[in-house]
């Protein structure tokens, strides 16, 4: 379930709101000026937790969705190898 994966997230010390809209995944940072075009994403065939980037920000890299064992939530995910968490963490 995509749902899981909606709302804010941090990578690399940014934010990121990541929304359903127009029946596709989106992205967008938190500080990105109103007209920068989001980073639209599609599912992998055959990959449920994987879809790419196929335009916008990171255009054709992968977005990996790692989720929790015991409630399947999505619990982190990996964009274009960039970790990314529900919270601002320090490098490290």
């Amino acid at each position: 379930c995509i749902r899981d994966s909606l709302g804010r997230w941090w990578g690399e010390g940014f934010e990121y709101v990541f929304s359903w809209r127009d029946g596709t995944l989106q992205a967008r940072g938190a500080a990105d000026p109103a007209g920068k075009p989001p980073a639209i994403f599609e599912p992998l065939p055959d990959h449920p937790d994987t879809l790419r980037t196929i335009s916008g920000r990171e255009t054709g890299e992968l977005l990996r969705l790692t989720r929790d064992e015991d409630r399947g939530t999505v619990i982190r995910m990996h964009w274009a190898t960039y970790r990314f968490t529900r919270s601002q963490e320090t490098f490290g």
